[in-house]
């Protein structure tokens, strides 16, 4: 056979591959392009032997419906799953946010069972979306509906399920239901302890003997609702640090002024309404739990705490549900006889206008009244009638008991005041 010269081959590579690109690109223009499907990673092991999921096609036309499209309301067997779809999910994602994304064995375990719980409410809505209509406790007259639908529900548990595929840790994906309707009849728990799986105001009491009313449907609505605006108003305190480093923060103080004022009208409900609840635990057990006022003050601690230490006020810092104290300790004197007048603590002034003898020498002294704010001072008396002027305060505008010790403190007043929470 003849050879080819160089550059003949050389001519003949140039317009082959040129018709072969041509015919390419002819192709390509006639095909329809598919809808995009992510597919997740194939089958792994994690650090505690699981073997996760195979490759997982997520439909990422899936989108969220509007309002008028979901007119279904929740059954409540439904709505108990996703309560304890979401109780995980939070602890999951708050998990995921405490270890900063990195990888850790408690975080994945508590992101998988998130995931897990995250499949079956998925896999129930994608077909039948609902919504929940409930009359919440802080507005009553303005009910909050929540839609319940596959794309908002992958949404929610983008993050946990993110972190689990960035870890080869993804579980095989199931649909059966996480959490089953508890039932009236209590059962022994016989492992140990873990966190509810329910999302519910959890006392800081012994459970319950079962002495006590079961909680209504509606009562025990309230208490879950709270229970959200607790736990969202706890996370964001605790992102400012430890009580003493605390600072003003317009997203906590918000968040712990609903948790508040929710909580102190379960309490006074409660405190003559008590009752019980059956609540499954996270390992399958369940246990009964008691809401009582004295549980329910416990739960509200760190809420309540930072929004009477932080909440603006334009005349005064006395409080129905918070009683305001004066520390004596550091200042002298602590005993003021009748006619007492004279400067104590920098630019504060104490006056005893009684006809009696005031002591404070065992400490503190509850404050029943403050005023004078508007001339950039502050007057308070005590339950015994003894006054305490403080001057020169620099304050422009609302104010807080936090922001009040503060300046004080700049004036070389040492001016110690404190919240007891009823």
């Amino acid at each position: 056979m003849k050879k080819l010269s160089r550059p003949l081959l050389t001519v003949t590579v140039i317009f082959g591959s040129a018709f072969i690109l041509a015919a390419m690109g002819c192709g390509t223009s006639k095909s329809t392009p598919k809808p995009a499907v992510v597919t997740e990673i194939a089958p792994q092991t994690d650090d505690s032997g699981q073997t996760t999921s195979g490759p997982v096609a997520v439909d990422s036309v899936a989108r969220e419906l509007s309002p008028a499209e979901i007119t279904r309301e929740c059954s409540t067997s439904e709505f108990s799953k996703l309560i304890a779809w979401r109780n995980l999910l939070n602890s999951a994602n708050s998990a995921i946010d405490s270890v900063k994304d990195k990888k850790d064995v408690n975080t994945i375990k508590s992101a998988v069972d998130a995931v897990k719980a995250c499949d079956a409410v998925v896999e129930e809505h994608a077909s039948s979306p609902c919504r929940k209509t409930t009359k919440t406790i802080v507005d009553p007259t303005n009910p909050t509906v929540k839609l319940y639908d596959q794309a908002r529900l992958l949404k929610d548990c983008k993050k946990s399920t993110d972190y689990l595929v960035k870890y080869n840790a993804r579980p095989v994906k199931q649909t059966e239901p996480v959490v089953v309707t508890p039932t009236p009849t209590p059962i022994p728990n016989t492992q140990p302890q873990q966190p509810p799986v329910i999302s519910e105001p959890i006392p800081n009491t012994p459970p319950s003997a079962g002495n006590l009313r079961q909680c209504t449907s509606d009562e025990f609505q309230k208490l879950s609702d709270y229970s959200s605006a607790q736990t969202k108003a706890d996370t964001s305190i605790k992102n400012l640090g430890a009580m003493t480093s605390w600072q003003y923060d317009a997203n906590a103080i918000s968040n712990a002024a609903l948790a508040t004022k929710a909580v102190e009208a379960l309490m006074k409900y409660h405190s003559q309404n008590p009752c019980q609840k059956l609540i499954l635990q996270a390992d399958g057990s369940k246990q009964i739990k008691d809401y009582t006022a004295d549980s329910l003050r416990a739960r509200g601690f760190l809420a309540r705490t930072y929004f009477y230490e932080f909440v603006q006020n334009n005349s005064t810092l006395i409080f129905p549900n918070a009683d305001l104290y004066l520390d004596f300790s550091p200042l002298s004197p602590k005993v003021f006889p009748s006619g007492f007048r004279d400067q104590v603590s920098g630019n504060c002034l104490v006056e005893n206008r009684t006809e009696n003898t005031i002591d404070y020498s065992n400490g503190q002294a509850k404050i029943v009244d403050t005023r004078g704010f508007e001339e950039k001072q502050i007057v308070m008396q005590t339950a015994e009638g003894l006054l305490i002027s403080c001057y020169g305060l620099n304050i422009d505008g609302p104010f807080s008991k936090r922001q009040i010790v503060k300046v004080l403190k700049e004036e070389q007043s040492d001016i110690r005041l404190t919240y007891k929470l009823k």
